[in-house]
C-alpha cells in the first residue's frame, strides 16, 4: 500500500492535482533547450555486376547481394534549441508551430561474410557505415488540455539531417579491397506527440516522441584492386545504399515570452 500511495502521488503532483501557484497562460512566443536519447535503424544493400573483364565470377556476384543486404540498428543522443508559438482554441484545445535545430550523434557499422561459391577456402566480408551529426524539423501541433496547466499533443512535419553513409569489401582470394563513402542531406517526415506541463505561468517542462524516416541515400564506386594481381578491376561496379529512421525521446523546457 505504501508503494502504491507514493505512485499515485507522484502522478497526481505530474498531473497538476495540486493547483499551480498562477494561472497557465498557453498562448505566445516560446523559446526553450531539448536533450534525449535516439536510437537509429536502417538497411544496407551492397550488389556489384559480373563482367568478362571482371575479376568475380558469376556465383561470386549472387553471393555478394545475398551477404551484402544488412540491418543495423545502433543509440546515440540527440540534444538542441527550439522555438515555438501556440494559440488557444476555446477552453480547452492548444495549436502551434515549433521548430528546433541541434546535434544528433548515431553511428552503427555492421559486417557479413561468406565463402565463394566458386572457391572453397576463400571467402569474402562486408561491412557497412552510417552515421548522422545533426537534427533539424518544423512541426505544427495540437494539443487538448485535461488540466489548465498539462497539455497532451500530437505533432507532425518535417525532418532534416545528414545522413553519411560508408562501405567496405575485402576478401581472401587475391586481398581484394574497395571502398565508398556517400553523403547526402536527407528531407522527410516526423510525427510524434507529448506531454507538457507549465510549472508557473512563464516555464513548462515537456517529455515528447518522435519517429523520423529519412529514406536512404546510395551511390556506385569504381575503385575494386586486388594485392596479389597488382591491377585494379573498373569493370567491377559496386552499388551502394543505405536507409534510416529514428525514434528519439526528448526532455525540454520552455520559457514563454
Amino acid at each position: 500500500m505504501k508503494v502504491h500511495g507514493w505512485v499515485a502521488g507522484a502522478l497526481l503532483a505530474f498531473l497538476g492535482a495540486v493547483p499551480a501557484a498562477q494561472a497557465a497562460d498557453w498562448d505566445g512566443v516560446y523559446v526553450g533547450l531539448y536533450a534525449g536519447p535516439n536510437h537509429q535503424q536502417g538497411h544496407a544493400t551492397t550488389t556489384t555486376v559480373f563482367s568478362g573483364a571482371g575479376y568475380f565470377a558469376s556465383s561470386s556476384v549472387t553471393a555478394i547481394a545475398a551477404t551484402g543486404s544488412q540491418s543495423y540498428s545502433a543509440s546515440g543522443a540527440t540534444f538542441g534549441a527550439l522555438i515555438g508559438f501556440n494559440w488557444s482554441i476555446g477552453d480547452r484545445w492548444v495549436t502551434g508551430l515549433e521548430a528546433d535545430f541541434g546535434g544528433n550523434f548515431d553511428k552503427d557499422s555492421v559486417s557479413s561474410g561468406a565463402v565463394y561459391p566458386c572457391c572453397a577456402g576463400t571467402g569474402f566480408g562486408i561491412v557497412s557505415k552510417a552515421r548522422t551529426r545533426w537534427l533539424f524539423t518544423a512541426r505544427p501541433r495540437i494539443g487538448y488540455l485535461w488540466m489548465d496547466d498539462t497539455l497532451a499533443y500530437v505533432t507532425a512535419g518535417l525532418a532534416m539531417t545528414d545522413l553519411r553513409s560508408g562501405f567496405h569489401f575485402s576478401d581472401t582470394f587475391a586481398d581484394a579491397n574497395a571502398n565508398g563513402f556517400f553523403s547526402d542531406t536527407r528531407a522527410s517526415w516526423t510525427a510524434g506527440g507529448g506531454i507538457e506541463k507549465q510549472i508557473d505561468s512563464d516555464i513548462s517542462v515537456r517529455l515528447e516522441y518522435l519517429y523520423a524516416d529519412f529514406g536512404s541515400v546510395s551511390g556506385t564506386s569504381t575503385n575494386l584492386t586486388t594485392e596479389a594481381f597488382t591491377i585494379a578491376w573498373p569493370a567491377n561496379v559496386f552499388t551502394h545504399r543505405q536507409s534510416l529512421s529514428e525514434h528519439m525521446v526528448r526532455a525540454a523546457i520552455m520559457l514563454h515570452l
